[in-house]
């Protein structure tokens, strides 16, 4: 992230994404009575839990785009054959640095959609989140949020079954806006139409 941050998200129940300094010592340099003065900083700049106890994993790099970072639950993923007839927990959050670099909010989390093991994009040209994601009867769908909001922007049919399942590809966006993702079945894509 930019201005010496780095952002994770650990292990714990629920799950956090957490930033850090990436300084081994980071301070800042204060004024007082007229002389400067240099002041440590703890390394752990924010820890905000971002999913349900007993319910929360993120096998996949959070998104960051300065200082903005989107997170999805994979929760309950553990191969192909897992979501046959079924999804994962659902769940993306949204979670900001706070512009003076000292602690984090979270801005939106959205419950409904459900990303088993996408690799999901954010396209800072259209404020776009492209994800892939699965609903309980195994149709899978090209699926657009709003970076801005959370909010499903489009969802669009792109098959049913064990065969349309990307296990942990990630969606890839070409110069013409065409989007392709490996999946069991072979490469998928789903453009605009003129």
């Amino acid at each position: 992230m930019p201005g010496g941050y780095v952002n994770i998200t650990d292990n714990a129940d629920p799950m956090d994404v957490m930033v850090y300094r990436t300084a081994a010592h980071p301070f800042k340099i204060v004024r007082r009575h007229g002389h400067r003065h240099r002041v440590q900083l703890p390394r752990e700049v924010c820890k905000v839990p971002i999913f349900s106890k007993g319910s929360s994993a993120d096998e996949n790099s959070i998104i960051a785009a300065g200082r903005s970072m989107i997170a999805e639950d994979n929760y309950g993923y553990t191969g192909p054959t897992s979501v046959q007839g079924k999804t994962t927990t659902p769940g993306f959050v949204r979670v900001d640095l706070n512009p003076s670099g000292n602690g984090c909010h979270r801005v939106w989390t959205n419950t409904t959609e459900s990303a088993p093991t996408v690799v999901s994009k954010l396209s800072l040209a259209n404020g776009l989140v492209y994800s892939y994601t699965l609903d309980a009867v195994g149709d899978w769908f090209w699926t657009a949020l709003d970076f801005r909001t959370g909010k499903v922007v489009y969802k669009a049919y792109s098959g049913t079954g064990i065969g349309y399942n990307n296990n942990y590809a990630g969606i890839s966006i070409s110069p013409s806006g065409a989007e392709y993702l490996g999946s069991l079945g072979g490469i998928i894509s789903m453009r605009d139409t003129p």
